[in-house]
């Protein structure tokens, strides 16, 4: 089954923590934290054009190489068994045996949620060869996931695993996560697929963007699902390498129907951030439902550190250190991340399982902290002989709908076997991993399984609509306001009032200011031309009329957002103007005010 499973202001990294039992070796190596490791950051984005060449070209056709051809049948890679393998951990010998046997039963872990039932299921990217690629599911039970099950499968020639990476997605927050793919069509011409769920599984993946021929190169991205703005309908977010240690972030937005071109919100400058030292994983430290870009950085010798962009109003702030391990701590080549929820609280850890060789693996967690996170602490270790880091593939998930993430780990055992084991979460801690899944002997290769990053959002949240519209005209914002649900445990329900949505705004300039008070929505247009004395715009998009001429709607002609420069009508970004119109509705009462 196939795997879906930044003007510059140089600084230091200050000397961090030193950690009694980091890791370093095979056992804690502690040390003063090196506060020489400088990073450079920056403090806005720069300009950037689209990846690859200036400017950004119309997307094209990627062409016949990933057609959405029809599924055809296609078994499990193999046959699937219920045995396998279960102790104290997988280690395999050479024959990729494990060295400890016993029956186990068939169940399994996370990342989309397709039915928005709050359970995680596992999703499989898996290679065929021949230009044949095929999507698993692993569905959950009471105990943890069922044996795989075929969603689609690409047919001969229609679909390259190699050219694909994966994570998951909702564009139209309605708790059903999307598989987006980001593929590669050589020629730095990219396209991002879209597997939509369906009540069976998910329906064959559609085509939402093309870069154009010289544009984008995959090999230069890589890709996470992020939420900035909380409003529950993901972005898909991609940290561009340009080479010379040059390196952007880009944002994909939701739009009604799947996802808008990129835009670029970051960008280090030249020789400031090495994106090929860079791991990457979506977080919410602070629970308030905007995630953020958590980066693992690699300074060499054994030092490496923690860096997170902060959402802002339009997308993500420079990246700011908040740990440092200190130099010959914590090797960055032998760290694994995913992000995790270990007491549902709705604030993410990081986890790390890390690599002490002689199959001697740990598991660290970073724990959210007030402004960022601490420390890592250890939560588990295999023991030497036990479990061999480079066999294991991490992802997390939620099979219960606890909101509590376990930690899956599909495990290598060679011979084209393969385990799934659970870490369940106890306390303030992890259980050591159990097997809920085997492939059997020949049955399920393991070097060909993809699964998506998962992000673990706040599923088990939504808004109850926006009531209102708060328009200030001092610091330039527009706030959708509403109320919003969180099911922090099974049965326990909060609701919480505030911005659902808030975005920068230009309004009315000097001459032409917008009026203040207390007015409602009283029309709406999808599109409308818009003139006046020495202007006219033709096909201004998601209008909302709230008093007289004025009214508040998208914008196609400027990206200058947080100053007065409008005729009288409040500009929003387009995407932001989309989102807000299908929220809308005839009576909505505008609050414009000072």
């Amino acid at each position: 089954m196939p795997a879906l499973v930044l003007a510059i202001i140089i600084f230091s990294l200050c000397g961090g923590t030193a950690l009694a039992a980091v890791p370093g070796g095979a056992d804690s190596a502690g040390g003063a934290a090196d506060g020489s490791a400088g990073m450079t950051a920056v403090t806005a984005a720069g300009s950037l054009d689209m990846p690859g060449e200036e400017g950004s070209q119309a997307p094209e056709d990627g062409g016949a190489a990933a057609g959405d051809a029809s599924p055809a049948a296609e078994s499990s890679p193999a046959e699937v068994t219920d045995s396998g393998d279960e102790g104290a951990g997988p280690a395999a010998d050479e024959d990729g045996e494990s060295a400890t046997t016993a029956q186990i039963t068939p169940d399994s872990p996370q990342a989309p949620d397709r039915d928005n039932d709050g359970n995680s299921e596992l999703a499989v990217l898996y290679d065929y060869g021949n230009s044949n690629t095929a999507l698993w599911l692993f569905e959950p039970s009471a105990t943890g996931y069922n044996a795989p099950q075929g969603a689609w499968t690409s047919g001969a020639g229609n679909w390259d695993w190699n050219r694909a990476k994966v994570t998951t997605s909702d564009y139209n927050g309605d708790g059903k996560s999307e598989l987006a793919v980001l593929y590669d069509y050589g020629n730095a011409n990219t396209g991002l697929w879209l597997f939509d769920p369906t009540p069976a599984g998910y329906a064959a993946p559609r085509l939402v963007w093309s870069s154009g021929r010289g544009n984008w190169d995959w090999n230069r991205s890589r890709m996470t699902t992020s939420d900035y703005n909380a409003d529950n309908r993901t972005e898909i977010a991609v940290l561009y390498d340009y080479g010379n240690s040059t390196t952007g972030l880009w944002l994909f937005d939701p739009s009604l129907t799947g996802y808008n071109a990129p835009r670029g919100v970051w960008s280090s400058g030249r020789g400031n951030w090495d994106a090929t030292r860079s791991k990457l994983v979506a977080s919410d430290y602070n629970g308030d439902g905007a995630t953020e870009m958590a980066i693992l950085y690699d300074y060499d010798n054994s030092t490496s550190a923690l860096w997170l962009m902060d959402p802002s109003v339009s997308g993500y702030n420079a990246p700011r250190g908040v740990w440092s391990s200190g130099r010959g701590n914590w090797s960055w080549p032998r760290s694994k991340l995913a992000m995790s929820d270990l007491n549902g609280d709705g604030k993410s850890e990081i986890a790390v399982l890390y690599n002490y060789d002689n199959a001697n693996t740990g598991l660290w967690l970073f724990d959210p902290g007030a402004t960022g996170y601490n420390a890592p602490r250890a939560v588990w270790s295999s023991g030497r002989g036990n479990w061999e880091w480079f066999r294991s593939r991490l992802v997390a998930s939620d099979f219960n709908g606890d909101g509590k993430s376990e930690i899956g780990i599909f495990y290598n055992y060679g011979n084209s076997t393969t385990g799934l084991w659970l870490m369940d979460p106890s306390g303030s801690s992890y259980s050591a991993p159990r097997g809920v899944w085997s492939s059997g002997r020949g049955n399920w290769d393991w070097d060909r399984t993809k699964v998506p990053q998962a992000t673990n959002f706040k599923v088990r949240s939504w808004s109850m609509g926006v009531e209102w519209i708060d328009i200030n005209l001092s610091n330039q914002t527009l706030m959708a306001m509403g109320r919003q649900m969180f099911e922090l445990e099974e049965r326990y329900f909060i609701s919480t009032t505030g911005a659902l949505m808030t975005t920068l705004i230009a309004s009315g300039a000097a001459g032409s200011p917008t009026p203040t008070g207390n007015f409602h929505v009283y029309g709406m247009n999808m599109y409308t031309d818009m003139s006046g004395p020495g202007y006219y715009a033709p096909d201004v998009p998601f209008v909302l009329w709230f008093y007289g001429d004025y009214s508040i709607h998208g914008t196609y002609w400027h990206n200058s957002f947080g100053a007065p420069r409008s005729h009288g009508c409040v500009n929003l970004p387009t995407p932001n103007a989309e989102w807000l119109f299908y929220r809308a509705h005839i009576g909505m009462p505008v609050i414009v005010h000072y």
